[in-house]
């Protein structure tokens, strides 16, 4: 497959365009599948998309939330990524939501993630 790039002319389009993006992928999934199951990203770059995912119009309810990375802190720690993405609204939106449970430690939250993961794949779009 060829990549298809795109360059957009600041950060608030790149967000635009990400969640356009997502949305598609989003629609044609659940279309296909009846699903659409999503790896977020950690960090801070993503999170104005989550934002705007968060306002736009979708089918929350058939949307299932992975992530790709999370930070070993306590569950309750602001520096997790799912915190983030908790306050940019996007999980209580759609259907099912899994933080990967890093507070257990990175190896035992690494064996109950995978545990969690593997009867979803393949994911339907993986943010990194």
């Amino acid at each position: 497959m060829l990549a298809d790039w795109q360059t957009e002319v600041d950060a608030a389009a790149v967000a635009d365009a990400a969640c356009r993006l997502i949305g598609i992928a989003a629609r044609d999934a659940i279309a296909e599948r009846g699903r659409f199951r999503l790896v977020l990203a950690g960090g801070s770059t993503p999170m104005a998309t989550y934002r705007r995912l968060a306002s736009s119009d979708q089918n929350w309810k058939r949307w299932t939330l992975y992530y790709g990375d999370e930070r070993c802190v306590p569950a309750d720690d602001p520096q997790r990524n799912s915190w983030a993405v908790i306050a940019t609204g996007l999980p209580e939106k759609v259907g099912k939501h899994f933080p990967i449970p890093a507070e257990m430690g990175a190896k035992a939250a690494a064996t109950e993630y995978r545990a969690r993961i593997k009867p979803a794949m393949p994911f339907d779009m993986v943010l990194l």
